[in-house]
């Protein structure tokens, strides 16, 4: 069930994000396609500011033309043939930039007949200037044709400025409306978003923290289960260890007297035969023994009553007793057994005695256990420096 509601949280999340993600992407790409059109809007109002100072500069020059010395002309001439050349440049590209960017995506009327309307002007306006050029470079213009074509220019001006003002006009009307849109634009997509994250509050978030609420209270339950339990598992064991305890000393006094007749029997006098069973006796009963010392140690390390003395041990008595405890093992097994303590091991250490020959012990046994016959088992003790602290270290190799 869990599972189910975190795969159905999850497609829930991923399609809010989805949503989110697409939205925004459609939102760029529509901000994007107004500022390329807000940018030709710009191009065509500049270029149409620059066609109004153009129609006037050529008014002007024709109108200086017409009243100048042939000397005058000849200089002034060329600044009108030179304006006149990017009039003609500026205006087709006006009409080119409309024509492809507006028109065929915006299909706006006014400014299509606005166009149509300027362009009898504007030609009126290149057509008289080029006359003007043309008469004053050839030199056969008489001064009443300059006069005709400047007053045709003149009277051309005054409808083309005013036509190309109203264009201008137009255009700022379709900016401000284009930018109207995209904050119309932005503030429907501020409120979609708005109702997205509120959807997912309440179908995603909500659940979310419901379900996380009721699982954080299931494990509450279940902790509180589980120090019961851990009670009751502690309460167990102590009763085990216990237990352990009480028959591993029970065990083990009787042990002490069967080792102890054993012993008793080995230093009378018997036959081979029987000399063989009691040595077999004796090495099974200390090894029992020892199991029983272990189970003793493991109960009272869960009892919480094992204690580590501080005490007085000569090492090589420790090591002697130790390696004596198995000679009927290794005469048995005919080992080897090489036991090399350094001089700089100190003669006495402070140390649990009993602890201490029970590791040796288990270490000797494994030894022994485990080497085939005629073996050879090597005990080294020497001194391990680790920086300022020092160590007793117990070597055991075997073959």
């Amino acid at each position: 069930m869990i599972n189910k509601f975190i795969k159905r949280i999850k497609t829930y999340f991923l399609f809010a994000i989805t949503i989110i993600a697409c939205l925004s992407l459609g939102n760029q790409v529509l901000l994007q396609i107004h500022l390329r059109k807000e940018t030709k809007r710009s191009s065509i109002v500049n270029i149409a500011g620059r066609q109004r100072m153009l129609s006037q500069r050529i008014t002007k020059n024709a109108l200086i033309l017409q009243v100048s010395s042939p000397n005058e002309r000849s200089s002034l001439v060329g600044i009108l043939q030179k304006d006149l050349q990017v009039f003609s440049r500026a205006h087709k590209k006006l009409v080119e930039i409309h024509r492809r960017e507006f028109v065929a995506s915006e299909n706006d009327k006014k400014l299509q007949d606005l166009f149509a309307k300027i362009a009898p002007f504007y030609t009126q306006i290149f057509t008289s200037g080029q006359a003007i050029v043309s008469t004053i470079v050839t030199k056969d213009g008489q001064q009443a044709g300059l006069q005709k074509y400047a007053v045709e220019i003149r009277k051309a001006e005054g409808s083309f400025l005013y036509l190309m003002d109203k264009i201008v006009k137009g255009f700022e009307i379709q900016a401000k409306n284009g930018i109207q849109r995209i904050k119309t634009w932005e503030q429907l997509f501020f409120v979609f978003i708005l109702l997205v994250l509120f959807l997912e509050l309440k179908f995603i978030f909500y659940p979310v923290l419901k379900q996380f609420r009721k699982f954080v209270q299931t494990i509450n339950d279940l902790n509180l289960e589980l120090e019961g339990a851990l009670k009751e598992a502690r309460s167990a064991s102590k009763l085990k260890a216990d237990f352990l305890s009480n028959m591993s000393h029970e065990i083990r006094t009787p042990m002490n007297g069967v080792i102890g007749m054993a012993e008793l029997l080995a230093n009378t006098n018997t036959s081979e035969e029987q000399k063989e069973y009691v040595d077999t006796l004796l090495s099974s009963s200390n090894l029992l023994l020892t199991i029983i010392n272990d189970i003793l140690d493991y109960s009272k390390f869960e009892a919480d009553r094992i204690e580590i003395l501080d005490e007085k041990v000569e090492i090589r008595n420790c090591i002697s007793d130790c390696v004596k405890m198995f000679q009927f093992a290794i005469a048995e097994k005919k080992h080897e057994v090489i036991v090399f303590i350094k001089n700089e091991v100190p003669g006495f250490v402070i140390s649990d005695e009993s602890r201490l020959k029970q590791v040796i012990i288990n270490l000797l046994g494994n030894a022994i256990k485990f080497t085939p016959r005629d073996g050879r088992i090597y005990l080294e003790v020497k001194i391990l420096q680790e920086g300022e602290n020092s160590f007793i270290l117990f070597l055991i190799e075997d073959s």
